[in-house]
């Protein structure tokens, strides 16, 4: 059974590896900062599975674990990570949905850290201090989700909805794990003990220790991650593949609303913005769409001033980092 932990443990800790190396790839590439905030998410994950790595394979006992069973381990330490990992969800959130404000970004976290603090060291070493304490993770995710249902829901522009219509599946489902992430903390933290009967030697220790539940929403994350981060190497932002190609040109068909809704730009605009994506000048983007060459510079300089952007070349970086 300790061989069976000791693998699983080293697996999840793999996916998180994997997973936040691909995310700094396609950071890299890309530069969208939600690659930044995946990344931190897996590092501060990663390094809480080292803890409970290091707790049970580097000296820890059964005995000596009996004794300690309801006790939180390094709370600032294990608060920190959680912190680091849960606001970086957070801030892929508010990256989503254009959330901007200080004030957002930080109420979450103080509330988080001083509910932590408060429950580590405000309440006296029982199951229902452990179970609080580990609670509040679960409170963080399930507000995100909340959030996410609430903010989609609520999103007037259409073009939004079709963009983040793709997680909203995954985001029920999250809905769910955190659910049961809830319901296996109280089981395990009320209702098992390290002498219980019922199960085999030490199992308890590894149940106590980690978060079934929590590892596969982990897992999850790492193979949306994976996913995301390997489209985003195929379509190599400093070398965009063929124009001609299936990909690319889904990408853009895809990508192309929701870029002109976040800037503002104008049908027309959008139209031209496509050709300029497809490397065509103002005389091609003139023949192709029936316009005097004079009326597409005047939308190519409404393109740039609304993208904020200089040049071509920033504007069709502008819109594969998007």
């Amino acid at each position: 059974m300790k061989v069976a932990f000791y693998l699983y443990t080293i697996a999840v800790m793999l996916a998180c590896v994997s997973a936040g190396t691909m995310a700094l790839s396609a950071y890299l590439i890309c530069r969208r900062r939600t690659y930044v905030y995946a990344l931190a998410f897996f590092a501060g994950y990663f390094l809480d599975l080292v803890l409970i790595f290091q707790y049970e394979y580097l000296g820890l006992t059964y005995e000596s674990f009996e004794a300690l069973y309801y006790r939180i381990d390094m709370p600032l330490l294990k608060m920190a990570l959680s912190l680091v990992a849960l606001q970086s969800l957070w801030m892929i959130s508010r990256e989503h949905f254009g959330v901007r404000g200080r004030a957002s970004l930080a109420v979450p976290a103080a509330a988080f850290v001083a509910l932590s603090l408060a429950t580590a060291y405000g309440l006296a070493e029982t199951a229902f201090r452990q179970w609080a304490y580990y609670g509040l993770r679960q409170v963080f995710l399930g507000g995100m989700v909340v959030f996410w249902l609430w903010s989609y829901h609520a999103l007037p522009d259409s073009a939004e909805k079709v963009r983040l219509a793709r997680y909203r599946r995954f985001v029920i489902a999250a809905g769910v794990v955190v659910t049961c992430i809830f319901i296996e903390d109280t089981l395990v933290i009320f209702f098992m003990s390290p002498d219980s009967s019922l199960l085999p030697d030490a199992f308890p220790v590894y149940l106590s220790g980690r978060n079934f539940s929590e590892n596969l929403f982990a897992l999850s994350l790492a193979a949306l991650c994976l996913r995301s981060a390997g489209h985003r190497l195929g379509l190599r932002f400093n070398e965009p593949i063929r124009v001609d190609g299936d990909a690319r040109r889904a990408y853009v068909d895809d990508m192309l609303p929701s870029f002109g809704a976040r800037h503002g730009l104008s049908p027309r605009e959008l139209e031209v913005l496509e050709l300029i994506i497809d490397g065509s000048d103002n005389q091609n983007i003139a023949s192709a769409l029936h316009l005097a060459v004079g009326t597409v510079k005047a939308h190519v300089h409404n393109i740039m001033r609304k993208t904020d952007c200089a040049n071509r070349e920033e504007l069709v970086r502008a819109f594969w980092a998007e």
